[in-house]
C-alpha cells in the first residue's frame, strides 16, 4: 500500500476521519466502477456494488495490512462482488441475461480500434486467472497509469522486473483472449486498457459512498447489504482455497472431551496425542454423511447449555466446539426442555473433498470435509454465513460433532446452536467403521493444526 493510501486508511480506522475515507472514494471510485460495470453491463448495478465496495473497505480499514496493495484489493474485492450481484441477478432474470452476455462476448473484429469491445466481457476474468503480484502488476500500470518506477515500488521490486512482470502478464491476457477467439497483440491489448479500462463514475456516486461507507452500511438497501453479505462469504472461501490458515487454540476438558477453538496469533502448544499425516486418504471413494441441527435457544440459557465443555468465546463471540457422538445426544436432550426451538434437521451427503451446503432459513453452513490417510480424521472447514459470518478450521474424528454458535442473536433473547455430526460411509450408504472398530477413545478429539 502507498504510504499515502496507508495514512488515509489509518486515518480513517483509527479517528473516523470522513475527510481521510472521502479522499480514497474520490482517488478511486472510477476504478472501482469501472471494474464493477465490465462485469455487470448495468451502470444502476454498477454503482451499488462501488457503494458495497467501500463499505466493506470502511469495515475491513483497520484489518488492511502495511503490504496490501490497495487498488490491487479494491479491483479483487469489486470481481467478488459483480459475480455475488449477478448471481442473485441470474436468479430473478436468467435467460434475458444469459442472451446479453453471450451476444457481447460473441462479438468479433480484428480491427486494433475495435479490440475493447472483445476484450472488455473477458477482461475481469482473464485479470482474476493472474497471480496476486501479476494482476496488482497490471491494474497499476493500466488501470492507474503508474510508470514502471511507481509499479516496481509498490511491489518491492525494480523498474526493471517491474517491467518484465507486466509484459509476462500481458502474454498471459493474451494467450487467455486467444483460446476465447480474441486474437490480439499485447501491444494492442496495452493501449486498449490504458484508453478505456477506467471510466468516469457518475458525478454524485462518490458522496453516496462515502456517506455509506462511513456509516458501515447501515442505511444501505437490503440488496445492497445482501451484496456484502454474500461477498464477504466470497472472500472468506478464497482464504480457504489460498491456504491461509486461521491458528486455533484448543482447550480440552477431562469428562466430556469436548473442546472449544479460539482464533489467536501465537504458535499453538504441543499436544500430547497421536501424530497423523496430513496427506488425503488414498482408499475408496469415502463419502461423508453430514447430520444438522439448527436450534434456536434463549440466550440466557447459551452459557449454561456449552457447559458440556469448556467455552470460550472467538473473536466476536463466535463459539466452535466439538464433542463426541455420546455428548452431542445428552445435550440434545438438555437443550429441548428448556425452551429451546427446533428449526430444522437437515442431512447431505458428499464426497469426501467436496464441498456441501446445509441451511435453515437465512442461515447457510458451507463444509468441506477431507478424510487424512488415517482413515478416521475428517480435516474440516466450517463457515456460518449470519448476520456475523463464522469461520473455522477444524479436525475431528469419524462421527464426531461440532457445535457452531455465531453471534447472531439479532434481538438479545435467543441465539441459533448449529450441530454438525461428520460419518464416514462408503457409496453403499453403510457406515465404514462402527463405534467398537474405532482406534481412539471418542471422548477425545484429534491434534488440531
Amino acid at each position: 500500500m502507498t504510504t499515502d493510501d496507508l495514512t488515509l486508511l489509518r486515518e480513517y480506522a483509527r479517528h473516523n476521519s470522513e475527510t481521510a475515507f472521502a479522499a480514497l472514494v474520490s482517488r478511486y471510485v472510477n476504478l472501482v466502477y469501472s471494474v464493477a460495470l465490465r462485469q455487470v453491463r448495468d451502470p444502476q448495478l454498477a454503482e451499488e456494488i462501488t457503494q458495497a465496495v467501500f463499505i466493506i473497505l470502511a469495515r475491513k480499514a483497520d484489518s488492511l495490512g502495511d503490504q496490501t496493495i490497495l487498488p490491487g484489493w479494491l479491483c479483487r474485492t469489486t470481481r467478488y462482488a459483480s459475480a455475488n450481484a449477478l448471481t442473485i441477478q441470474r436468479r430473478r432474470q436468467r435467460r434475458e441475461q444469459e442472451a446479453h452476455m453471450e451476444s457481447l462476448v460473441n462479438e468479433s473484429t480484428s480491427e486494433p480500434a475495435e479490440t475493447w469491445p472483445q476484450i472488455a466481457p473477458l477482461l475481469d476474468d482473464a485479470m482474476a486467472k493472474l497471480g496476486q503480484k501479476d494482476h496488482d502488476a497490471l491494474v497499476l500500470r493500466f488501470f492507474e497509469g503508474r510508470n514502471f518506477r511507481e509499479v516496481g515500488a509498490a511491489l518491492g521490486a525494480s523498474e526493471d522486473a517491474a517491467k518484465m512482470r507486466v509484459n509476462r502478464a500481458l502474454d498471459k491476457l493474451r494467450a487467455f483472449f486467444t483460446k476465447r477467439g480474441v486474437s490480439s497483440t499485447t501491444a494492442i491489448i496495452a493501449g486498449a486498457m490504458t484508453t478505456h479500462s477506467v471510466q468516469a463514475a457518475p458525478i454524485a456516486l462518490a458522496k453516496s459512498v462515502t456517506a455509506l461507507a462511513i456509516a458501515k452500511g447501515a442505511a444501505a438497501s437490503g440488496s445492497t447489504l445482501t451484496l456484502i453479505k454474500g461477498v464477504l462469504k466470497i472472500m472468506a472461501w478464497t482464504k480457504v482455497k489460498t491456504a491461509i490458515v486461521v491458528a486455533v487454540a484448543v482447550i480440552l476438558t477431562t469428562a466430556t472431551g469436548t473442546i472449544v477453538i479460539k482464533a489467536i496469533n501465537r504458535p499453538l502448544p504441543k499436544f500430547e496425542t497421536r501424530a497423523f499425516k496430513t496427506r488425503t486418504f488414498k482408499g475408496d471413494r469415502t463419502q461423508v454423511h453430514y447430520k444438522a441441527h439448527f436450534i434456536k435457544v434463549p440466550e440466557s440459557n447459551v452459557e449454561s447449555i456449552l457447559k458440556a465443555g469448556t467455552v470460550v468465546d472467538t473473536k466476536e463471540n463466535n463459539i466452535v466446539e466439538i464433542m463426541p457422538l455420546v455428548g452431542t445426544s445428552l445435550l440434545l436432550r438438555r437443550i429441548i426442555p428448556s425452551g429451546a426451538m427446533t428449526l430444522s434437521e437437515p442431512e447431505v451427503t458428499t464426497l469426501s473433498g467436496r464441498q456441501t451446503q446445509i441451511g435453515s432459513g437465512d442461515t447457510m453452513v458451507d463444509l468441506v470435509s477431507t478424510t487424512l490417510d488415517d482413515g478416521y480424521t475428517l480435516k474440516m472447514t466450517v463457515i456460518v454465513s449470519a448476520p456475523e459470518n463464522l469461520f473455522a478450521h477444524v479436525n475431528t474424528w469419524d462421527d464426531q460433532t461440532i457445535v457452531l454458535a455465531p453471534n447472531n442473536s439479532s434481538d438479545g433473547k435467543t441465539r441459533l446452536l448449529v450441530f454438525v455430526t461428520s460419518t464416514l460411509i462408503d457409496l453403499a450408504g453403510n457406515r465404514i467403521h462402527s463405534g467398537n472398530e474405532l482406534p481412539f477413545n471418542s471422548s477425545v478429539i484429534p491434534p488440531q493444526e
